[in-house]
């Protein structure tokens, strides 16, 4: 039998190549259910009833040759108590996709990218299974190529539900867990002896959607650099994760994995996966090599030599060196900053900020999230204090203050945004 390759336009939305995807693999394994045999010298099963056995647990090694070759495994939880949480993936350098079937060879759910750093083109299955028998297709993605990989099945263990039991989460090693229902949470505990660039992400495989509270080693809750993510659907773009980007002092740190009230359904299996961030560290540390090159009295901003868009030999950044120079920095300027909330806090940001002007657009009297950064990465572009931390803004003495309207961004609210404190606003920024 052969299965001709499809190519899918680069243009069409991730979620029809993902219903079209689900659909081929489907297809592909009710064509060879039924087979008694795989090609000539094929290390693994076309077939239901050539299916290689992957005990729950283990690790196999595969090999897709030709590029319309298919592997079938069989994974037998017919002697399991309850339900089992499920993990299936591949791993190595083959872009591979991946269906997981019933005994009966109805289609349970397929996946091709798992949109893990260093796995990103191998498939990743969570499923909550009853006892029974159940089936896994490995193809090469497309039918496009041949290669190498490694199927893994795991049985996932629910992490720690307090501090004192956390599961310790290591470096590179993708972890994952389950939020079982609106009153649960998960528990990491992070561990680092000297200071560590951390780039620490989170997937939920189901894209419900998961945050993230982080505390130190009293249990001390903590503000870090977080970002969300999102995946787009078949009803739109949804927020599936979240990505911390931060440093982190030597010593240990708690990290709690729970859901957001408008979760109805449960459970919200993730996978969380922490990466030591070296060249972010190499950045940071040549931006403060080049700005001590500078040996300019007068700017001590540790990151300043890589602000380009404030200084620049070619002229393309606003050189506003000059007018530093004379004294002119944004003294009793007024800049309201209309965004997604600002961390109004940050030790590079509080000089300037006037927190009794900020506005609340969302009904928590409290225009901070850890999930909405770009009105603080807007409202340091445009005031972050001179002095030596971080960076520099154009205005490094203006008055800040915000207005999260993107969390309620209505007709009524966006003219009050507009209008707000407008008799002593100077400049209204709305970069969005």
């Amino acid at each position: 039998m052969s299965i001709v390759a499809l190519q899918l336009p680069s243009s069409l939305p991730a979620a029809m190549r993902t219903l079209f995807l689900f659909a081929l693999v489907t297809l592909l394994f009710v064509m060879s259910a039924g087979g008694v045999g795989g090609q000539t010298g094929d290390d693994h099963g076309d077939g239901i009833r050539t299916a290689t056995v992957l005990p729950l647990g283990s690790s196999i090694e595969g090999r897709i040759e030709p590029a319309d070759d298919q592997d079938v495994f069989r994974l037998d939880l017919s002697q399991a108590r309850g339900t089992t949480d499920v993990w299936i993936y591949t791993t190595g350098d083959l872009d591979t996709a991946g269906g997981l079937f019933d005994s009966k060879a109805n289609p349970l759910m397929v996946n091709d990218d798992s949109f893990l750093v260093g796995r990103f083109s191998n498939f990743h299955i969570r499923a909550s299974l009853s006892p029974g028998i159940y089936y896994i297709l490995v193809v090469s993605y497309l039918s496009e190529s041949t290669g190498d990989y490694i199927l893994h099945a795991e049985a996932v263990t629910d992490p720690g539900s307090t501090f004192e039991t956390a599961t310790r989460l290591s470096l590179d090693s993708p972890t994952p867990g389950t939020v079982d229902s609106r009153r649960d949470a998960d528990y990491f505990r992070l561990e680092f002896t000297g200071l560590t660039n951390v780039d620490l992400y989170a997937r939920s495989t189901n894209h419900q959607p998961i945050d993230i509270e982080v505390f130190d080693a009293q249990g001390t809750e903590i503000s870090v650099n977080i970002r969300e993510r999102f995946v787009l659907t078949s009803s739109g773009i949804v927020r599936h994760g979240f990505l911390i980007r931060d440093d982190f002092e030597p010593g240990t740190f708690y990290l709690r994995i729970l859901t957001q009230s408008t979760v109805d359904t449960y459970p919200v299996p993730y996978t969380l996966h922490m990466l030591e961030d070296v060249r972010y560290g190499d950045f940071i540390d040549e931006c403060e090599a080049d700005t001590r090159l500078l040996n300019d009295p007068l700017i001590r901003d540790a990151l300043y030599a890589c602000q380009w868009h404030l200084h620049n030999p070619e002229k393309l950044g606003i050189n506003v060196e000059s007018v530093w120079a004379e004294d002119i920095k944004g003294r009793g300027v007024n800049v309201a900053v209309v965004d997604d909330g600002m961390y109004y806090e940050h030790e590079d940001l509080r000089g300037n900020i006037y927190a009794s002007r900020n506005h609340d657009y969302g009904g928590n009297d409290d225009i901070y999230t850890p999930f909405g950064h770009h009105g603080t990465h807007v409202a340091g572009i445009i005031a972050a204090r001179d002095n030596e931390i971080g960076v520099r803004g154009v205005a490094p003495r203006a008055n800040v203050y915000g207005y999260n309207l993107l969390v309620d961004a209505t007709n009524r609210n966006r003219a009050d945004a507009m209008a707000r404190n407008s008799s002593i606003t100077a400049v209204s920024n709305n970069s969005w």
